[in-house]
């Protein structure tokens, strides 16, 4: 749940929904309820390649696997847009058309991603 509700208005809003999204993207992309599945003293890429890493483990794995590359990208794209999603501070989300278009890689992911994930540590 985003951290506002907790704190001020207990008011769903577009960017609590924007957070759950990110809570959702980044369970699922690394099987973990508990995001992110690293100590605080690992930074935003280590995260990211560590899970970029695993996946990368159970797809070259796969018998006749031929896009390795383009998801592992991906993947990192998720990865990163689940991080500027959660977002401690709500009015640093993006709204979720950017979303959507960082998702589709239309949009670069253009967030200091390594500040949410020292915030989100803490």
């Amino acid at each position: 749940m985003a951290p506002e509700l907790f704190i001020h208005s207990r008011k769903l809003t577009p960017k609590s929904d924007i957070f759950s999204l990110g809570v959702i993207i980044l369970e699922v992309v690394t099987g973990h309820r508990d995001y992110p599945a690293v100590d605080s003293k690992t930074a935003s890429d280590e995260f990211i390649e560590l899970e970029v890493k695993k996946w990368r483990n159970v797809l070259q794995r796969s018998p006749g696997y031929g896009s390795l590359e383009i998801d592992c990208e991906q993947i990192k794209r998720c990865l990163q847009v689940g991080l500027i999603c959660v977002n401690p501070e709500h009015a640093k989300r993006p709204p979720m058309t950017e979303v959507i278009s960082m998702l589709q890689g239309s949009k670069s992911v253009d967030c200091d991603i390594s500040i949410v994930f020292q915030q989100m540590c803490i």
